[in-house]
């Protein structure tokens, strides 16, 4: 009995010095997520546009546990990690922007070692953009019911979903971040602009022609 009680006490004692480990609050900044211009308009430049990266699951490793976070909706810029100090192998786990949009931009980065100490505040992360983007102007709201992205499929009979573009609020553009259409011969992403439901022959701008990498700017005229 009285060996049992000692085994309890360690236990609780190594339960409470794990808890008392502090933990050092950090953020991650990314550099060189660039997508480049495809339709660059001469006579009028497009206001500048500050990119947004996606989530996923981040991993932190060392020689005793991994440490995952997963971000689901959240940029990595916008979450905050919690670690113990020490150095860690960083690794990601971002899926590829959907065919139909998203607010964020999906990339690839390399594993890395990081280290973690009491002054640290963020983490600079070299990144690769694997997706492309739509930027829409319409500078006189002819777009009463804004910009979508619609998935409809050749079997679905003329059923179809629809996904708004976002907006952004400083330069006023719809943006989406996507993956180009993966099927060609029967293309089910298109961008869609109009307010009436697209019927057989219509479905907007398939994106089955666009490329990864890059960002395509178009403007609404009169």
């Amino acid at each position: 009995m009285k060996k049992a009680g000692i085994l309890i006490l360690v236990i609780l004692t190594l339960w409470s010095c794990e808890e008392e480990v502090q933990k050092v609050s950090f953020r991650i900044e990314t550099n060189g997520f660039i997508l480049t211009e495809a339709f660059v308009d001469k006579e009028e430049a497009f206001p500048s546009f500050p990119h947004r990266v996606s989530g996923g699951i981040v991993k932190f490793t060392n020689s005793h546990k991994t440490y995952e976070f997963r971000t689901g909706n959240t940029s990595i810029e916008d979450f905050e990690f919690h670690l113990p100090e020490g150095t860690y192998l960083l690794t990601f786990e971002i899926p590829q922007a959907s065919l139909y949009g998203q607010e964020g931009g999906s990339f690839i980065a390399d594993p890395g070692y990081v280290n973690i100490n009491a002054l640290t505040k963020t983490i600079q992360l070299r990144v690769k953009a694997n997706c492309s983007m739509f930027l829409v102007k319409d500078d006189l709201n002819q777009l009463e019911k804004g910009v979508y992205m619609i998935e409809r499929h050749s079997y679905a009979y003329g059923h179809f979903w629809s996904y708004p573009l976002h907006t952004d609020t400083l330069s006023g553009l719809y943006y989406t971040y996507f993956t180009p259409d993966t099927v060609p011969s029967d293309p089910s992403a298109f961008l869609w602009f109009y307010g009436e439901r697209p019927d057989i022959e219509e479905g907007g701008l398939t994106t089955k022609d666009f490329e990864i990498g890059y960002q395509y700017n178009i403007s609404i005229l009169e």
